[in-house]
């Protein structure tokens, strides 16, 4: 999370010299995320994210699971909802583990039934634009 934070800030920088403009604003940060989620050299920065996982293809698949999942940015996607069936659940642990041990996901207890968030919102993103169709 580090590297993308420092990525991002890097980015901002870069933006702010060549438009002679260093005021930091919604609208500025807004626009150089926009541009780095549609500039497909960024694609590397976010493999550094999830190459861990994608050796995992339960961790992997889950992964892209939860992404599908996201119904918008920020949001919560609540295990129950992408494995109804209990057994299900308890066969995704280790998945579960690996994704958070690589700091790509978040789990959120909820009242309502134990939840996960990406701590990287940009990967959710990145995921759904360039994984969720291979």
């Amino acid at each position: 999370m580090l590297f993308w934070l420092q990525f991002l800030c890097h980015r901002i920088f870069e933006d702010a010299v060549y438009a002679g403009d260093f005021r930091v604003t919604d609208v500025r940060v807004h626009d150089v995320f926009s541009n780095i989620l549609n500039d497909a050299g960024c694609k590397p920065q976010f493999y550094l994210l999830y190459q861990e996982a994608e050796h995992d293809m339960d961790a992997f698949e889950l992964l892209k699971l939860i992404a599908a999942g996201a119904c918008n940015e920020g949001c919560a996607v609540r295990l129950t909802s992408l494995f109804p069936d209990q057994d299900n659940m308890r066969k995704i642990g280790k998945a579960l583990k690996k994704l958070v041990d690589v700091q790509i996901i978040t789990i959120e207890d909820a009242a309502e039934a134990p939840s996960v968030r990406f701590q990287v919102e940009a990967l959710r993103a990145f995921l759904r634009k360039n994984l969720l169709t291979l």
